[in-house]
């Protein structure tokens, strides 16, 4: 089912500030800058997040797009988390260890599982996601999203993927 027109199917984020995550913005601004996200799509319709990853709407894998910057690599080379800009509902993190490309959107506070020892699959204690947007208009259009059918397994994903047209940095 079609998310409707653009105006309808679009959100807006406030990057952290620089000072609070430096390292995690720039990462993804420039992802964005170099349009590395136009095309992918939205994976993952978990309770607790809406997943995106480096994959076409078809599910072929789009990695290598996001290898061909010689400054940045595919994922963050540390992980970088401030307790000033938790994971709070409608929040934007990186997901994966080290984390990247994928980001997510937290649908529920989950500055407990996904902040500082959240999860059993880190290797330090302190490690946590990196969270470095939050949403500032177009929650309507995720709680959309969030109402789409998903796949019965553990993972959550989306029986469709939603596409990402585009991502565009408003100055």
């Amino acid at each position: 089912e079609s998310m409707g027109a653009p105006s309808l199917s679009s959100f807006t984020l406030q990057l952290a500030p620089p000072d609070v995550m430096p390292y995690s913005v720039y990462y993804w601004l420039t992802q964005v800058d170099n349009k590395l996200w136009d095309g992918c799509a939205f994976i993952r319709n978990a309770d607790h997040v809406l997943q995106a990853s480096a994959q076409d709407m078809n599910g072929k894998s789009l990695h290598r797009r996001f290898k061909h910057l010689p400054y940045l690599t595919e994922s963050l080379a540390f992980q970088e988390y401030s307790a000033n800009y938790p994971h709070e509902k409608y929040t934007l993190g990186i997901a994966g260890r080290p984390g990247g490309p994928d980001f997510y959107v937290s649908l529920v506070n989950n500055t407990r599982a996904h902040g500082p020892g959240g999860q059993s699959s880190y290797d330090l204690r302190e490690e946590a996601d990196s969270c470095f947007a939050k949403i500032v208009s177009g929650i309507d259009v995720i709680k959309r999203m969030h109402t789409a059918p998903r796949k019965k397994d553990s993972f959550q994903g989306l029986v469709e993927n939603i596409g990402i047209e585009n991502i565009k940095i408003l100055r």
